[in-house]
């Protein structure tokens, strides 16, 4: 045998043993390699989130790949985007010690859990969920241009993990905004008086996937349209066009429009100062009123381009001069308005009429009869004419008012003064005009509510046979008393009062 060499048959059991020894090392590794937690994580959420609102991410860990189980502490980093900033969060076990803000990045937040979870085919294999609770925060995005979606990003990971491929994801969040848009604008009164102020009557709805912020302006433009769009997002058309009339101030609607709610409120022309141009008022003259509403000055609609209500035309009657109608009514008169409203509307020709005028004697009081003329008037019209039947009073027949009386009995207002008789010549009590306006107003079955705890006025105690007639003809603003917290529900009627009473209680214009 030849030295130097070695036989083929020993050979041969050396590589045998060898490459057995290279597999028993690879197996190890593989053991050792497939021992070990093996996490997934998903991320999700219910809901698209609102504008300004509060949403929630759900976020689960499982170690159902594993081939270990997981008993080390384990820690998820999430990266919420521009736009979204951490609140709290929620979940047994969970702390999130460490966030990172930043107004113009993504925000991190970093959350722990020791827990164990067993790999399969043990249970549990899933750690406890983890809610975190995020702030739609519009103030981290410049003006009209914050996004429609916002993607959160989640990682997990824990010690002793080589494959880590599927330890992450992503959820795209779409995000609801608001959408308002003006349906009507009217005006209080409807024809104002030139140099008076006035009302601008706006109704706003909202048609948007979400509920508004409760800060909703409205802009009144005059013979002018503001820009044709509101490019962004806010009620500052441009320097060159400003707003006439506005209304800016927080909580004007007081609470946020719903999802396809509608709510009407006023742009005063005295709200804010003076106009530069106009002042708190329009001269007499017809105007194009456009009106502009929105939510904030930063993009929290879907649709920026409906803001925009008009033209409507708008006429400015001249000024009203009060104390030509009456000669005894003049124009500083403290009822004047309402005595020539009532004029106006045929419900009164006076109390005197000659050659030379006419008279409303506004100091007398009113009588029964007088009372029933005035409020079949105001209940059925000024050129309402009652039906020519017999008298069914004891002492009415004969009477110029005897068929008032009757249709005023008919309509259920009035069962006359006891004992069969009207009264008509007798003069009427603020107390029985309490229980004749509301009746003529609400009709004959009508019964106010309970009084409760006051009437409201120092003169009128709980117990009065009227104090809930009283307290709510107070309630439907038709008055106001008779001065220092009293309503004299004894004293007459004067004409003066009554003509405030029927133009309050009729609505006469």
């Amino acid at each position: 045998m030849k030295t130097g060499k070695i036989p083929s048959a020993s050979l041969i059991r050396v590589f045998v043993i060898g490459l057995f020894l290279f597999g028993i090392t690879l197996m190890n590794s593989a053991a050792r390699a497939a021992a070990e937690p093996n996490l997934r994580l998903f991320i999700n959420h219910t809901e698209n989130f609102d504008i300004g609102s509060i949403g929630t991410y759900s976020i689960i860990v499982d170690n159902q790949l594993g081939t270990a189980d997981a008993t080390t502490m384990m820690t998820v980093t999430i990266t919420l985007p521009r736009g979204l900033t951490y609140e709290s969060h929620s979940g047994v076990g969970w702390s999130c010690p460490t966030t990172t803000s930043n107004p113009q990045a993504p925000d991190t937040v970093v959350c722990n859990i020791t827990e164990y979870v067993f790999a399969p085919p043990n249970s549990p294999r899933e750690y406890t969920t983890l809610d975190l609770l995020v702030r739609v925060d519009t103030n981290e995005y410049p003006d009209g241009t914050f996004p429609n979606q916002l993607t959160t990003n989640a990682i997990a990971s824990i010690d002793g993990e080589s494959i880590t491929g599927n330890n992450t994801d992503s959820d795209p969040t779409s995000i609801d905004k608001s959408d308002l848009f003006i349906t009507g604008v009217t005006f209080d009164p409807a024809q104002p008086e030139a140099d008076q102020p006035f009302d601008i009557l706006v109704t706003v709805k909202n048609g948007g996937l979400a509920g508004s912020e409760s800060v909703v302006y409205r802009d009144v433009f005059v013979n002018q349209s503001p820009l044709s769009q509101d490019p962004d997002g806010c009620t500052t058309i441009s320097p060159s066009s400003p707003a006439d009339f506005s209304d800016w101030e927080r909580g004007d609607f007081n609470d946020a429009i719903v999802q396809g709610g509608e709510v009407e409120q006023p742009v005063s022309t005295l709200t804010h100062g003076p106009s530069p141009t106009y002042g708190t008022s329009l001269p007499q003259g017809t105007y194009q009123i456009y009106v502009m509403a929105d939510a904030t000055c930063i993009n929290r609609e879907s649709n920026e381009n409906n803001n925009i209500y008009g033209p409507v035309s708008l006429t400015i009657k001249a000024p009203y001069v009060c104390g030509l109608v009456f000669r005894d009514v003049a124009n500083g008169y403290w009822a004047c308005t309402f005595i020539e409203t009532l004029s106006s509307n045929g419900v009164t020709g006076g109390c005197l009429v000659d050659a030379n005028g006419k008279d409303y004697c506004p100091d007398n009081p009113v009588t029964r009869a007088q009372m029933a003329v005035f409020l079949e008037k105001g209940i059925h019209s000024s050129s309402y004419s009652p039906p020519n039947v017999p008298a069914s009073f004891l002492d009415t027949a004969g009477h110029w008012a005897m068929i008032w009386i009757e249709a005023l009995k008919n309509d259920g207002v009035t069962s006359g003064c006891g004992n069969g008789n009207y009264c008509p010549d007798f003069s009427t009590t603020r107390a029985q005009m309490a229980v004749f306006l509301l009746k003529a107003k609400h009709g004959s079955a009508y019964v106010p509510p309970a009084v409760g705890g006051s009437t409201g006025f120092n003169d009128v105690p709980v117990g009065y046979w009227a104090a809930a007639w009283i307290k709510q003809l107070a309630a439907e603003n038709i008055t106001g008393g008779c001065g220092n917290n009293n309503y004299c529900p004894e004293s007459p009627v004067t004409r003066a009062q009554m003509a405030v009473f029927l133009v309050r209680t009729f609505d006469l214009k």
